[in-house]
């Protein structure tokens, strides 16, 4: 075998484990002192290195070796602006360490929609939708169990990153059924918000590109109700209006995504300017997502251009609220844009805005409504959550669709 067919064969063995691997979290954390915040270890400030992360930088040291990519590599106005952002953002961040740390994970994911943008696919179905499906069946499995078990199932699949508890364990999501209460579907996700998103996109993915094996949706749709996320479930709602504008129209047009983009826009802003004196929900989550939003309105004001740092955020809470009154407030605001604002600036976020604009039109362009549809469903989650951008399941899922959009080896 030449060492050409060799790379070739290693490199779709590592994508096989990499997309297999994708709604797993099994990793190994480091726990250095600014991972602490009043002593209690904060999960999203420390370094870790994932199983996924062992395939995916494999995976893109083979691309890069066998492509030579080094050499391809242009420099145009977007890519300054990108570089400059990176170093005003950790100079002027607030613990540059961490930022540091943070970039190093985007310039992964980074060169995972790379490689995936140009990856020569022979058969999308069987080198993404058949391993994707695989796993996210198996996990949809494991989030049904949970649900009518009450508790989560242990044993093997804590090595997949199911995490041990209970029903009865303090802080976990709980729905209310005609008075009883059962445990939402967590599977092997940190929380059943982002299993819901992921599973969504996923079956974006399968329903489009897997004919043959939608019959294998059934679980994945079953798992999906049984996360009971009212962010995913509008997301689903607006992409089952989408199918019904496309089926009156003949197909996605460009009006289509502004009438999507515009109210993404309008919400963000209504969340943000939200007066935070007037906080006063009787539901608790609401309440506690609005004081994340007026500190990250705050921290705003105060750092317009390149923002606080890339996860600094959280460091920053205890500045504007005390322990006693914390809660489960050590995390992230629940906003995708809003927290690029926060910790990028301004210039983070109309970069952030070039590249999903671009990405929406190019596959529109291409023919990949379905692509639209996901990052659309990305996008409206993102107006109520974070785990797009702070969880590596759905940031591995994100860049797949997003390397997928400029990939031209397929349509």
């Amino acid at each position: 075998m030449s060492p050409k067919r060799f790379l070739q064969k290693l490199q779709s063995i590592f994508l096989f484990l990499l997309i297999v691997s994708f709604p797993t979290q099994l990793a190994k954390h480091f726990w250095p002192g600014f991972s602490y915040i009043w002593g209690i270890r904060v999960d999203y400030l420390a370094p870790a290195i994932y199983l996924s992360d062992i395939f995916a930088l494999t995976m893109i040291a083979i691309f890069i070796i066998q492509n030579r990519i080094w050499s391809k590599v242009r420099i145009n106005k977007v890519s300054i602006l990108v570089r400059m952002l990176i170093i005003a953002n950790i100079v002027f961040s607030f613990n540059p360490e961490i930022s540091m740390f943070k970039w190093l994970k985007i310039l992964e994911f980074g060169l995972l929609v790379y490689v995936f943008s140009i990856y020569k696919f022979r058969d999308i179905k069987k080198e993404v939708i058949l391993p994707l499906l695989v796993s996210t069946v198996f996990i949809s499995l494991i989030g049904i169990m949970q649900f009518f078990r009450g508790s989560t199932i242990g044993g093997i699949l804590y090595f997949l990153g199911e995490r041990r508890f209970s029903i009865l364990s303090p802080g976990i999501a709980l729905v209310d059924i005609y008075g009883k209460e059962f445990l939402r579907a967590y599977s092997t996700f940190p929380h059943p918000n982002s299993l819901a998103g992921f599973l969504l996109v996923a079956g974006i993915l399968v329903m489009y590109l897997g004919k043959g094996l939608r019959f294998l949706l059934i679980p994945l749709l079953v798992c999906f109700l049984f996360t009971f996320s009212r962010g995913a479930f509008i997301a689903l709602f607006v992409v089952i209006t989408l199918y019904v504008f496309r089926s009156i129209k003949r197909g996605l047009t460009d009006k289509t995504i502004y009438m999507v983009l515009l109210p993404i826009l309008i919400i963000t802003a209504i969340q943000f300017f939200w007066p935070g004196n007037i906080i006063n929900f009787d539901n608790i989550k609401i309440s506690e997502r609005l004081y994340l939003i007026d500190i990250a309105k705050t921290l705003v004001i105060k750092n317009p251009i390149f923002g606080i740092g890339v996860n600094n955020f959280i460091l920053e809470i205890p500045k504007y609220i005390s322990y006693e009154k914390s809660g489960w407030l050590l995390q992230p605001v629940h906003n995708i844009f809003i927290r690029i604002l926060v910790e990028t600036g301004m210039l983070g976020l109309i970069l952030f805005f070039i590249m999903i604009y671009k990405s929406l039109f190019e596959a529109l362009k291409t023919k990949k409504e379905y692509l639209v549809i996901a990052l659309i469903i990305i996008l409206v989650t993102g107006l109520f959550d974070h785990y797009w951008l702070t969880l590596q399941q759905n940031m591995l899922l994100g860049s797949l669709v997003l390397g997928l959009t400029f990939n031209k080896s397929f349509k």
